[in-house]
């Protein structure tokens, strides 16, 4: 039977593989070549709330839609310029300054992302098995609200804590 938790460990294996991979990766020097700048036109709560909310509400729609590639280009999109972007920095900063620029925020907006992912990869699987299996599909997918309520709690407190306590830790 195919579960949540399946979906929820899928993503975060291959996130971690692409997150790998593009740490060993050389972030191009166009746009990069001043990082210490990189947080000077920060994004205010309320757009960093609607872009995050935004962006997860379009993995988990459209991660079925089609039929996974939106899936796969939010997971390497995401992962790998995240990663490429910690090495350019690791290479110009030290490993604390650059950890306070993602850490504190990102104990929570990583998670948000890793479950959107998965719903999105989940919900389309989900029913594609419980049609076949000839079940009834509403009672099966539930929980969807609730995994969709943590993941909008987690958005909202990643966004908080991005807009007035990371910059607060930032030395890059």
């Amino acid at each position: 039977m195919i579960t949540y938790k399946h979906t929820l460990w899928l993503t975060s294996i291959l996130a971690a593989i692409i997150f790998i991979t593009g740490y060993f990766i050389p972030l191009e020097p166009s746009g990069a070549e001043n990082s210490s700048d990189m947080y000077a036109d920060r994004m205010s709560f309320g757009e960093l709330l609607s872009n995050n909310l935004k962006v997860s509400l379009s993995v988990i729609i459209f991660g079925g839609l089609t039929l996974g590639f939106y899936y796969l280009m939010y997971l390497l999109q995401n992962f790998l310029s995240m990663a490429m972007i910690i090495s350019h920095l690791n290479s110009e900063h030290s490993v604390w300054n650059t950890l306070s620029t993602f850490v504190i925020h990102g104990i929570f907006e990583i998670p948000a992302m890793l479950m959107s992912a998965s719903l999105g990869l989940y919900i389309p699987v989900k029913i594609v098995y419980l049609l076949i299996k000839k079940k009834p599909i509403i009672a099966e997918l539930k929980k969807i609200p609730a995994l969709i309520g943590i993941i909008i709690l987690l958005i909202v407190a990643a966004a908080v804590l991005e807009a007035f306590v990371s910059p607060i830790f930032m030395k890059v």
